[in-house]
């Protein structure tokens, strides 16, 4: 990379991408130029984080300059790895900070702000195996070991109320509004009164630098579905939780909640999230999952049975054991 003049703090981030874009442990941050990435995208403004067990993306806003300053030694508070979705530890200390690793790769848009993006950085200390976003990673080298690449896509399923987070409080979280209460699956009246509204949302989406298929409505009142497009194993999974957050961020904007909960009760549609998986050998190209007939394939047969083997149900109260 060509020296750069600068001073001051932006001289630290300089310094830090033209060594290699390694921090002060002799870590990388991951492949590419990341000061060309955020040269090319006019990013002044960074937000640092990662996705904790709910899929959240908790994180830290911070300059240019202050990132490149916060990159030489890159540290998050640990009590990240120990929340729940109220803010809790449910896991004792130590309670301290810990190490993380910045992942260039991960550099996306963040629309909500001008000049504004959204970078992971996951943890690389103690707590680094117990992320979600790690034991995906580490699934992704085991295939990639045995010669094999992953691709898949998520579809979600999700109810939008006429809430806001206080009248939601005010209410006791019951009796909530529907949007769009006369709704019906795939309804093309519905596509045409909602025309706006869905229009938005796939906007809202797309400015993640989400990969989307399609978005338009589901099955009963207020319900609607986002179909992701197929991208690498780890994109994927980066695209679904930060789809959340876009879904979520642009309910609010229209006065509106968007929920995922399988469940909102009885005047609702049970929800769901499919994930579509495709395990491609790199030395043919062949789709391991695909057969020309359209049954499942012997290695698809295969996969399944393992996780069978290896993922536990347990039924809910009330349904047939």
């Amino acid at each position: 990379m060509p020296q750069i003049a600068a001073s001051g703090v932006r001289a630290q981030l300089v310094q830090f991408l033209l060594d290699g874009g390694k921090n002060r442990r002799g870590e990388s941050v991951g492949e590419g130029d990341l000061e060309q990435q955020l040269n090319e995208r006019g990013i002044q403004t960074l937000h640092v984080g990662q996705f904790d067990y709910a899929s959240v993306f908790r994180e830290r806003r911070l300059g240019r300059d202050q990132f490149g300053e916060w990159a030489r030694d890159a540290r998050f508070a640990n009590t990240l790895s120990k929340w729940d979705g109220a803010d809790s530890l449910f896991a004792p200390g130590p309670h301290l900070t810990e190490t993380v690793a910045i992942d260039a790769t991960s550099l996306r848009t963040f629309p909500h702000e001008p000049a504004a993006g959204l970078i992971i950085a996951d943890f690389s200390g103690a707590s680094k195996d117990l992320m979600p976003r790690q034991v995906l990673k580490a699934q992704l080298a085991r295939a990639s070991a045995l010669g094999l690449e992953v691709r898949a896509a998520f579809e979600f399923e999700m109810i939008f109320v006429e809430e806001t987070a206080a009248s939601l409080r005010e209410g006791g979280y019951g009796r909530l509004r529907p949007f769009a209460p006369d709704n019906k699956c795939w309804s093309g009246q519905t596509a045409a009164q909602e025309a706006a509204f869905v229009a938005g949302l796939e906007k809202a989406i797309r400015s993640y630098d989400i990969a989307l298929f399609a978005v338009g409505g589901e099955l009963g009142p207020g319900c609607f579905e986002a179909t992701l497009a197929a991208a690498d194993g780890l994109r994927s999974a980066d695209d679904a939780g930060f789809f959340r957050q876009a879904t979520r961020a642009y309910a609010r904007d229209a006065g509106l909640t968007a929920s995922f909960m399988p469940s909102m009760g009885e005047n609702f549609p049970g929800l769901g999230g499919h994930l579509s998986l495709s395990l491609i050998e790199r030395k043919s190209g062949r789709n391991l999952f695909a057969s020309a007939d359209g049954r499942t394939s012997v290695e698809a047969r295969s996969f399944i049975a393992g996780m069978m083997q290896v993922v536990t149900v347990r039924p809910r109260t009330g349904d047939a054991a």
